[in-house]
C-alpha cells in the first residue's frame, strides 16, 4: 500500500507547534519567525522533512557513521520492536533534552507510531535552526509494512516494484528481519560507531600532580 500523507492533519500538526512554540519560555536565538500554519504545513510535505524506510534501511546496511535515529515512542513500543541502531527517547524526554541530543553533524531521524509526532518535533527543531532534521515517512507502521514485512508484487507488476521488493526482503533479513530485540539482541552484529549526546568534557589533572 503506497503511503499517503494527509494534507488537513499535517496542517493541524503544523498549527499546535506554533502553539507550542509560541509558548516555549526563552526559545532563543535560533527561533525563526516562520509560524504561519500554512507555510508549516507545506515544510511538512515538502521532500526535504520526509525520508523514505527504503532510504534509512540503505544507510543502515552501509552502517553510516553519521546516522542518528531517534524513537519517540514510548519504552514499552520501543522494547517490543524497534530500528537496529536507534535510541529511544520519549516524546516528553526529547523535547526536554533536545538541546544535549541533536548534533548538527549527523543526520538525525525522527520515528514515531506514524509520522504525525515525528513531523510536530521537526517543525519544532527546524524553527530552533537545526538544519539536518528528517522524518521516518510513515513512521514505524510504515517500516514495519515496508520493510519487517513487504507484500510481495504480483507477476504483472513492473520491474521497479519487483527490484524495490527484492531490495526490501534483503534489507530486512540484513538487519535481523527489520526488527531489533534490544537489550536482550546480544548477537547483533556491527561496526557502527553508536552516537552519544555531546557532554562537557573535564578537565584533565596536570602530569605529576597528585591528589
Amino acid at each position: 500500500m503506497m503511503y499517503k500523507p494527509n494534507y488537513k492533519t499535517l496542517l493541524l500538526i503544523a498549527f499546535m507547534s506554533a502553539l507550542i512554540l509560541a509558548f516555549m519560555p526563552q526559545p532563543g536565538k535560533y527561533i525563526t519567525q516562520t509560524t504561519d500554519p500554512t507555510d508549516l504545513g507545506e515544510l511538512i510535505l515538502n521532500k526535504e522533512a520526509m525520508i523514505s524506510p527504503d532510504q534509512v534501511a540503505q544507510w543502515l546496511m552501509e552502517e553510516k557513521p553519521d546516522l542518528a535515529i531517534y524513537d519517540l515512542r514510548s519504552n514499552d513500543d520501543f522494547a517490543k520492536y524497534n530500528i537496529p541502531y536507534s535510541e529511544n527517547y520519549p516524546l516528553p524526554d526529547f523535547l526536554k533534552n533536545s538541546a544535549d541530543i541533536i548534533n548538527e553533524d549527523m543526520i538525525t531521524v525522527l520515528a514515531s507510531n506514524g509520522d504525525n509526532q515525528a513531523s510536530q518535533v521537526w517543525l519544532l527543531l527546524r524553527m530552533m535552526g537545526h538544519e539536518n532534521v528528517y522524518v521516518l515517512q510513515g513512521g514505524m507502521n510504515y517500516w514495519v509494512e515496508s520493510i519487517v514485512a513487504p507484500s510481495e508484487p504480483g507477476s504483472d507488476s513492473p520491474d521497479s516494484e519487483v527490484f524495490k521488493y527484492a531490495f526490501r526482503k534483503a534489507a530486512g533479513a540484513s538487519l535481523s528481519g527489520g526488527l531489533s530485540l534490544t537489550a536482550d539482541s546480544g548477537e547483533k552484529k556491527s561496526s557502527k560507531p553508536k552516537f552519544t549526546p555531546k557532554k562537557k568534557k573535564k578537565k584533565k589533572a596536570r602530569a605529576g600532580c597528585s591528589g
